[in-house]
């Protein structure tokens, strides 16, 4: 059920396996419109990496944040945590971010398998 929440959330951006890493880029408007969703989910953001769309091609920006679970935190706090963290490295970047950058980005389930990455779509 939450695996298949957070997919109809990535569908909406770009699918990068073809010419890049097997995830989703989702423009900085999108992943605003996504993150409340992914907290109340319970879905820590792992980190993620900018790209710029450049004739049709994302390409990387070569930038890029990552949280950790911190010792002492629960998983729900580390979700509060990191989306927050998730929201404040893209307020740092938004003068350059709304203009031509996607995000992709990296979470971990209650399972603690990664998501973000859809491994049947891999291939298409």
């Amino acid at each position: 059920m939450v695996d298949e929440e957070i997919e109809a959330l990535l569908r909406r951006g770009m699918w990068m396996g073809k010419d890049g890493p097997p995830s989703w880029a989702l423009t900085v408007d999108q992943l605003n419109a996504v993150l409340d969703k992914l907290q109340q989910l319970g879905v820590p953001i792992l980190g993620g990496d900018l790209y710029e769309h450049v004739g049709g091609v994302l390409r990387s920006a070569y930038m890029s944040w990552y949280s950790d679970l911190k010792a002492d935190e629960t998983e729900a706090e580390y979700a509060c945590r990191s989306v927050a963290e998730t929201r404040e490295y893209l307020k740092s970047i938004a003068e350059i971010a709304n203009k031509y950058l996607y995000v992709a980005v990296i979470g971990e389930c209650r399972t603690r398998e990664p998501v973000g990455r859809i491994p049947n779509l891999m291939d298409e």
